[in-house]
């Protein structure tokens, strides 16, 4: 199991907006789904946390090569660093 927090996320809702703070979970929830196997779970627990349950994950090396694929593509949403 994966746990993503996303940093600064509560600076970005209070200022630019809920609305694009909902928008960046959701572009965020969507880039999990695609780059995860169909087999993966991801989970938004609350606020700006998501667990990630990678099935027939057989070591730990391959958790942490999934991580290091998903930090550096989650930054940057439409062309633009959120934070």
């Amino acid at each position: 199991m994966l746990l993503l927090d996303l940093d600064r996320f509560k600076l970005i809702n209070d200022t630019l907006g809920h609305d694009i703070g909902d928008a960046l979970l959701q572009k965020i929830s969507i880039r999990l789904k695609y780059m995860l196997r169909e087999t993966d779970i991801a989970a938004r627990l609350g606020g700006d946390e998501f667990a990630i349950l990678l099935e027939y994950c057989k070591s730990s090396i391959y958790a942490e090569e999934i991580a290091k694929k998903l930090l550096p593509l989650l930054p940057c949403i439409d062309g633009q660093s959120k934070y």
